[in-house]
């Protein structure tokens, strides 16, 4: 929600392309470009109704600067020069068209494809972003793509009013129109799964699963074999679905204060959640469900339609069976809050780390997305359970309580075509290669046309792409192309897309012309997502001193020496302001908060588009006027008692009221934002 329309979905951090290597190293910045796709393009793409047509030497694809011959009709690779056969498809000169081709065709028959062999990053996803959960409240609405399928894991050490209120809340999405047709399955899960059969009418009816370990085919191939037992249509089921969340409710821990038993005083971080369990139950039961609705599809398939989506309701970490936590990362009840840096007896759980990947992998090689909905002010042990979420397009969300909030997001969750899995390459000029990708990606092929896998498309989910200059660039004109393709279905799962976007970009041999092309928006949110994608994975890590080392480098390279300081150039002053706010802020700097909201903002951040990204770094500051807001430099001595100022860091909004506005009852009459 929210996010403006762009030109082009792909964000360079320089005009221009380096054409040696020494010249990209002497410069201490990196090269690289942010890639959002499913962006709003504005112009929109050129969309065609055949598919791209290919060079016959290398594979890349014909594009506005292919530039067919006149006489001939013969078009010319950009990538290896190769005079390719005549074609009327080839799209129309720059000035015609954008540089991105959009292409739609129907659904070519499912083959078999290869499982992703390893995750790209562990960084965001949402996935689409994880947006905050006021500007989720506010997503539009799309189209309900046909065939899905939700299963929803509830948490049964929820006190009885969060379980009501959660049954409410879960009636009111489902029971909408659009997901009459969508086939749902419920369980519960403390230190057992509980699966309900939802096709037994006027009963709630469950068979029970140790959560003590993890599942196997052969002895799960009794609930697969019976799996119409434990979904239907929302049409079919839905007073059944009432029943059983009734009596969920009913067995709920009681609040704090009513028949409060020795049970119901057990503090919540001891409670046992077999919360992976109860993920492997739901992915096999996906899995078996597909097979009955779909018996010619190939085994071990992985298409790219609209896909299922696993929704996990808990209130405390996983503590019981694999992916279960440690205590030492669980603080105890009520929760402490850490220090960035603290003991490494808080640290990362790895083994529940490495199982939580792996069942990412295996839900993204099912098209499953798996998003948690955290309740509370508990430890969850975020960083553990954003490796479960990332990859496969889902979300860690965090909810104060089962409110109207949290009653959008849950419909923003099932309505928005999260769970349209795509795929996407990067070709490059020869010389040139890409060397990492942070965002929620797998990789699936090690050959100079890598192509990654992501569980979700849509334009809030952002890839920061770095490259390398691996040998002297020699090209014709002097210029080097870039060309990323997308594949993902339409919202109705009828079409699949695939768009084509491909960048001519300038090379230079000149160390100045380089350096004034930089973009330094662009180039700080490539520093700064490099940095807190190490402070992720080393959470107890101090970064300043890298932050400053990394400062130090820009300026003795880039800059010129004045006795004991360095001077940049103007166009790049801001940068070392952009890296001091990250140094500063709650990304990166020494604040007064738990581990668990230290690492979602980090991880909104790995994923955001440059403008959410550089919110999130140097937040904007406003002065509230009476008809209109007025921008201020963060470091401006505003906070003056006559004044109202809003400070805008993407995922919260800080207000601050002056005591004579306060005094005044003037605060409620100030100028909101949206």
């Amino acid at each position: 929600a929210g996010m403006r329309p762009v030109a082009s979905p792909i964000a360079f951090g320089a005009s221009q392309i380096p054409k040696h290597a020494d010249l990209s190293a002497s410069c201490g910045l990196p090269l690289g470009l942010l890639y959002t796709p499913g962006a709003a393009l504005d112009p929109a793409p050129t969309t065609f109704s055949h598919p791209p047509i290919p060079c016959e030497a290398c594979g890349g694809y014909a594009n506005v600067y292919s530039e067919p011959d006149p006489q001939t009709g013969q078009w010319t690779c950009v990538f290896c020069g190769m005079h390719n056969a005549p074609s009327r498809c080839v799209p129309a000169a720059p000035h015609h068209a954008t540089t991105t081709a959009r292409y739609l065709l129907p659904f070519p028959p499912a083959t078999p494809t290869p499982a992703p062999a390893a995750a790209a990053v562990h960084t965001v996803s949402p996935a689409p972003s994880a947006a905050p959960e006021a500007s989720a409240a506010t997503a539009p609405a799309e189209a309900q793509p046909q065939n899905m399928f939700y299963f929803f894991l509830v948490d049964e050490n929820l006190i009885e009013p969060d379980t009501e209120e959660l049954s409410k809340r879960l009636l009111a999405v489902v029971d909408k129109p659009e997901h009459r047709d969508t086939r749902i399955g419920i369980a519960t899960f403390a230190k057992h799964v509980a699966l309900y059969r939802l096709a037994l009418a006027g009963v709630a009816a469950a068979d029970v699963i140790p959560g003590d370990t993890s599942l196997q085919a052969g002895s799960f191939k009794a609930f697969t074999d019976s799996a119409s037992l434990y979904i239907g249509s929302v049409r079919e089921v839905k007073d059944n679905l009432a029943c059983i969340l009734r009596c969920v409710a009913q067995n709920a821990y009681p609040a704090r204060g009513r028949k409060c038993g020795y049970t119901s005083c057990t503090p919540l971080s001891t409670r046992p959640r077999c919360l992976g369990v109860a993920v492997e139950v739901a992915l096999m039961l996906i899995s078996a469900s597909r097979d009955l609705l779909h018996p010619e599809r190939s085994p071990g398939a992985v298409e790219l339609t609209p896909g299922c989506h696993v929704v996990v309701f808990t209130n405390g970490a996983p503590s019981h069976g694999p992916g279960s936590l440690a205590p030492s990362c669980v603080p105890g009840s009520p929760p402490v809050p850490l220090m960035h840096g603290a003991p490494p007896d808080h640290g990362v759980s790895h083994a529940a780390v490495e199982y939580f990947h792996k069942l990412a992998l295996a839900a993204l090689h099912t098209r499953t997305a798996v998003t948690v909905f955290c309740k509370g002010f508990q430890s969850f042990g975020v960083p553990e359970l954003q490796h479960l979420t990332l990859v496969d397009g889902g979300l860690v969300l965090l909810a104060r309580a089962f409110d109207d909030v949290f009653g959008a997001n849950l419909a923003c969750i099932l309505s928005h075509g999260h769970q349209r899995q795509g795929k996407f390459s990067v070709r490059c000029t020869s010389g040139l290669q890409v060397s990492r990708i942070i965002g929620p990606a797998a990789l699936t092929d090690t050959t100079a046309d890598q192509q990654w896998v992501t569980g979700s498309v849509n334009g809030r989910v952002c890839y920061a792409v770095y490259l390398d200059v691996v040998n002297l660039i020699e090209e014709d004109h002097g210029q080097a192309y870039l060309q990323f393709v997308m594949r993902y279905p339409d919202i109705e799962n009828k079409l699949l897309v695939t768009e084509v976007t491909t960048q001519r970009v300038p090379l230079t041999s000149n160390r100045d012309c380089f350096l004034r092309s930089v973009d330094v928006d662009v180039t700080g949110v490539l520093l700064v997502k490099r940095i807190v994608l190490k402070a992720r994975k080393e959470p107890d890590k101090d970064f300043a001193p890298e932050i400053d080392a990394v400062v130090k480098e820009i300026a003795s390279r880039c800059g010129e020496k004045k006795g004991s300081l360095y001077l940049l150039p103007d166009h790049l002053s801001p940068l070392p302001q952009i890296l001091f706010l990250a140094r500063r802020g709650p990304l990166l700097g020494r604040v007064l908060q738990h581990r668990d909201d230290i690492d979602f903002a980090r991880t909104i951040l790995l994923q955001a588009p440059p403008e959410a990204s550089l919110r999130m770094i140097a937040p904007e500051l406003l002065l509230a006027g009476v008809s209109q807001f007025e921008q201020l430099p963060p470091e401006d001595l505003a906070m003056q008692s006559s004044n109202v100022l809003f400070l805008d860091q993407e995922t919260d909004i800080f207000v601050w009221v002056g005591a004579d506005v306060a005094a005044a009852g003037a605060a409620d009459r100030c100028l909101l934002p949206h």
